[in-house]
């Protein structure tokens, strides 16, 4: 044979045996460390995404709204009618959808009513809109709450009111508010 036409084999280096790179093994004597550390680790996460979404909420700009009228808009000998007009400010790009408006009615601290009205209205883009919201008002309702009225009292009355707008970051947001007056029993 002739040594020139057969190649030798040369020994195969294996950079397995000669890696300067080891695995750190972590002797312990307590077996659960792996545990324990993955449960801070999680809980170290947790409260830094919370305050993370905390600080976010709070550099977001939400809408307004505060009620900007409230007049009584009708009486017959059953009800009254109150309409509350909602001045709302649309701070975005789009449109703002309304979703409603929920409200409880108390007098004295006793409440004696309370809804929601379904509202298909839309506040333009960067602008103002006014949302009118008649809520009526029964007088069997005052009267199972405050004794001893007579015909034609003036009764106080406080209203909590929460707009629900879909904004389009956040969702459905409720913007609360409130407003004070009076109801006028009929008189004979």
């Amino acid at each position: 044979m002739h040594r020139s036409s057969r190649r030798s084999a040369a020994p195969r280096f294996d950079h397995r045996e000669h890696s300067t790179v080891r695995p750190i093994r972590v002797q312990s004597r307590n077996p659960r460390w792996r545990s324990r550390l993955v449960t801070l680790l999680a809980v170290g996460c947790a409260l830094w995404g919370a305050s993370g979404c905390a600080a976010v909420r709070k550099s977001m700009v939400y809408p307004r709204a505060n009620v900007d009228s409230v007049k009584l808009a009708g009486v017959d000998l059953k009800a009254a009618t109150i309409e509350f007009g909602v001045a709302v400010e649309n701070p975005y790009t789009v449109g703002l959808p309304v979703a409603g408006l929920d409200f409880a009615l108390s007098t004295e601290g006793k409440q004696f009513l309370e809804g929601q009205a379904d509202i298909t209205q839309t506040i333009p883009a960067q602008g103002n809109g006014m949302v009118m919201v008649p809520v009526r008002v029964p007088f069997a309702e005052i009267y199972e709450v405050v004794s001893g009225l007579q015909l034609g009292a003036k009764i106080p009355y406080d209203a909590d009111l929460g707009l629900r707008v879909q904004t389009p970051v956040l969702g459905t947001v409720r913007l609360p508010m409130s407003a004070k007056g009076e109801i006028k029993l009929p008189g004979l």
